[in-house]
């Protein structure tokens, strides 16, 4: 569909093994503001592993507005992993 982008990628582990994989990535929703909600799809060799983000403007959401994003799609914040103290770089 129009909405899913696919990248195929690679990586190296620390032993010098090559491998490829595909992502592809949905966006489900968004405010255009102050949300976006994302589906991932990583395939593997190996394994296929999905994901849904919810990613916001604020460092820290409150609670209410995070359930009130969530509740059209049936899904609630307990079902999700926080990632409030991850921290990413670029290399």
């Amino acid at each position: 569909g129009g909405g899913v982008f696919n990248f195929k990628c690679n990586s190296k582990n620390g032993r010098g093994e090559v491998g490829d994989f595909n992502i592809d990535v949905s966006f489900l929703a968004t405010d255009y503001n102050t949300y976006g909600m994302v589906y991932r799809c990583v395939k593997t060799d190996l394994l296929t592993e999905d994901n849904v983000f919810l990613i916001h403007r604020q460092l820290n959401p409150n609670e209410e507005e995070v359930n009130k994003i969530l509740k059209p799609y049936e899904l609630t914040l307990d079902k999700f992993i926080s990632r409030k103290d991850a921290t990413c770089t670029n290399k």
